[in-house]
């Protein structure tokens, strides 16, 4: 028996739009309510290491684009 709401959406639906939509909500809450203060915790140290997150992420999503690529090419040789 399938959940249905009262908006005929499915479950699966609702939860892939509020997933997609919370970078949205983050980013207009930030336009909302901006920093106006100077933060105390930033110190150049702390940029530094955001740098290296960034790093490690565009790392590993080259790495992730490899292996796709590779389970792709596998399914294409299979399916042929």
């Amino acid at each position: 028996m399938r959940f249905v709401t009262l908006t005929q959406a499915s479950p699966e639906h609702l939860l892939s739009a509020a997933i997609m939509s919370a970078p949205a909500a983050l980013a207009l809450a930030k336009l909302s309510y901006p920093e106006t203060e100077e933060s105390h915790t930033k110190t150049q140290e702390d940029v530094y290491i955001e740098n290296l997150y960034v790093l490690c992420f565009l790392l590993f999503s080259v790495k992730t684009c490899l292996y796709v690529f590779g389970v792709c090419k596998s399914v294409s040789i299979f399916i042929a």
